[in-house]
């Protein structure tokens, strides 16, 4: 086994703590905007990194390959509890039922169906990754995957999901900026020097800052 093996299999064995850490403290924080959301995404990070180290030092090639797939479920879910935890955290989607959030887990949800059922039809794949033996190690080899239909579909999904996330964030940035800019024109508005003589800032327009 080569060194960067090791490396590999340390790093994603130290995710699963700093994960959990995160789940267990976004659930025990729900009052929070977006904690329920951000909890999800940090159980679905910590059942990626198990599933694939497990898959790693397992040793079986066919339980390994199951382990594998079933790392999917992370990243079928992830994008969808990024997407949903950027909603909430920006407000942006406070005309948006739960009903509404809920149909964001649809295509997921068949993802699932589709690995698991994917000799029947191959619309997932119409090769699988292959099992490589490291010495008493297990290596998926993704380069032997040869992607069907409904992989791109949800590839294409995941990645539209995770850059509305960004999108969202990067507009919720750029307001804030403005509303910080509009506080330093008032504030420089009002603290002027009336009769040559400085009256210093007057924060009682802003009672947060006054305190």
């Amino acid at each position: 086994m080569e060194w960067y093996h090791i490396v590999y299999i340390i790093i994603v064995f130290l995710t699963i703590p700093v994960f959990l850490f995160l789940a267990v403290y976004s659930f025990t924080h729900r009052s929070l905007a977006g904690a329920c959301s951000f909890g999800w995404l940090s159980v679905m990070g910590c059942w990626g990194s198990l599933m694939d180290m497990l898959s790693f030092l397992i040793g079986d090639p066919f339980t390994a390959h199951i382990l594998y797939n079933a790392r999917y479920l992370t990243f079928a879910f992830f994008p969808v509890f990024w997407a949903d935890f950027a909603i909430r955290y920006t407000g942006s989607g406070r005309r948006l039922s739960r009903m509404r959030r809920s149909l964001l887990f649809i295509l997921p949800v068949i993802t699932q169906i589709m690995i698991w059922t994917n000799p029947l039809h191959e619309l997932w794949v119409v090769r699988d990754s292959a099992a490589v033996r490291t010495g008493p190690f297990i290596l998926m080899d993704a380069a032997a995957r040869i992607p069907g239909p409904w992989f791109w579909v949800h590839t294409a999904y995941g990645y539209a999901l995770l850059l509305l996330g960004v999108v969202l964030f990067i507009r919720m940035s750029f307001g804030m900026v403005r509303i910080y800019r509009r506080q330093a024109v008032a504030l420089g508005g009002r603290n002027h020097y009336p009769s040559g003589r400085y009256r210093g800032p007057d924060l009682r327009a802003f009672p947060r800052l006054a305190h």
